[in-house]
């Protein structure tokens, strides 16, 4: 597996985001459109006990609470630049595993941009910065767009994760898994990723 320094190009933080085509405009959904798509968003996000038989002991899970769906379009970090969605209305929540693994997640679901345009703008965006770090990993049942890639992490912080970006129709996820060898990064994702994907591709 060939493995690069996530941090050591592409370094800008200005927020990246979909092109819009001249003739979209972007416009607020109705309430109950919102708490739609805010419902579906919930279900595609494993529930706080999915991972404990990946974990050396306990995990803890945070997120997913009776506050607010998560705000603003970013959909994930990809070599230090934030991502976004950048047109239509999307709802987003998050959620973290920690102790015997340490995983988060972010899942968009989108009133009208396929969630594929999301998967390939991490793919763009990670083979232009960070060039040989894509992984192969098996695409889980359902999933109609996936892609992952793996690197170091700067000093200080856990030394390596793999990132993961898969959709279906309008829902879209970006995952990461922090661990403390490549190795390690690249085994909890290929194991976790059929769990996170499996609520994801019934909403």
């Amino acid at each position: 597996m060939a493995v690069v320094a996530l941090t050591s190009a592409c370094t800008s933080t200005s927020p990246i985001t979909v092109p819009a085509p001249a003739t979209t405009t972007t416009s607020l959904s109705p309430r109950s459109s919102l708490e739609a798509l805010d419902e579906r968003a919930k279900a595609a996000i494993p529930s706080h006990m999915a991972f404990e038989t990946l974990g050396a002991g306990p995990v803890n899970a945070s997120g997913l609470g009776p506050e607010a769906p998560v705000e603003g379009d970013g959909i994930g970090e990809v070599c230090g630049a934030l991502l976004r969605v950048g047109r239509g209305t999307s709802v987003a929540r998050t959620r973290t595993w920690s102790g015997g693994v340490n995983l988060f997640e972010r899942v968009h679901v989108t009133s009208e941009l396929p969630a594929k345009a999301l998967v390939s703008m991490v793919r763009e965006k990670a083979q232009a910065c960070a060039p040989g770090a894509e992984v192969a990993v098996a695409r889980p049942d359902g999933v109609e767009e996936l892609f992952a890639y793996c690197g170091a992490n700067d000093p200080g912080a856990v030394p390596w994760s793999c990132k993961a970006a898969f959709s279906r129709g309008n829902a879209f996820a970006f995952v990461v898994v922090n661990a403390e060898s490549a190795e390690s990064a690249s085994l909890q994702l290929s194991a976790a990723l059929p769990i996170f994907a499996e609520p994801l591709v019934k909403v």
